[in-house]
């Protein structure tokens, strides 16, 4: 038996309404499309939801939009210094938040690891600690790229959680 009028993809499908698929308008609809966009900074994750969340620089307006918009972030963190080497590959970050300010409650700060980390382990976690705790909540924190620096920040809020130290309020 031949099929005709199959499609495998169904959204392209003229009989996509009938077997219950949306139709080919869909495409147009950004609340569906968006993720395609890569509108999402990159590995993104939640690290604790409606708290803290990790991953790389904001590259674009749709990047912030998302992260203010559908993820509700108030403070964005940044774990590189923009008064050192790697600072001027925060300027379009720093221009698009403060683009954003204008209509959204925001506020940009940054954590210097390097700095902090010459203090000691305990010293690290306090410090990190006493930064998430008076920044407004959800933050979003981020390195360059969201890989090591990232990966080494959610362990030491995860160190922090375990001694009592973050405060979730």
């Amino acid at each position: 038996m031949i099929l005709t009028n199959f499609s495998q993809n169904p959204y392209t499908s003229k009989t996509a309404n009938k077997i219950g698929f949306k139709n080919y308008d869909c495409c147009c609809d950004r609340s569906i499309w968006d993720r395609s966009d890569y509108c999402v900074p990159s590995l993104f994750r939640a690290i604790k939801p409606d708290f803290l969340y990790r991953g790389g620089k904001i590259n674009s307006k749709g990047e912030l939009d998302f992260l203010i918009e559908e993820k509700g972030i108030k403070s964005i963190l940044s774990l590189v210094d923009p008064n050192t080497v790697f600072g001027p590959s925060l300027s379009k970050e720093i221009s698009l938040i403060n683009q954003a300010k204008n209509h959204a409650d925001i506020v940009f700060d940054y954590f210097d690891y390097f700095k902090n980390n010459l203090k000691g382990d305990q010293k690290l976690i306090e410090s990190y600690a006493k930064k998430i705790n008076g920044l407004p909540k959800p933050i979003y924190a981020h390195c360059y790229a969201g890989l090591d620096l990232s990966d080494t920040m959610t362990q030491v809020f995860l160190d922090a959680n375990k001694q009592g130290l973050i405060k979730y309020n």
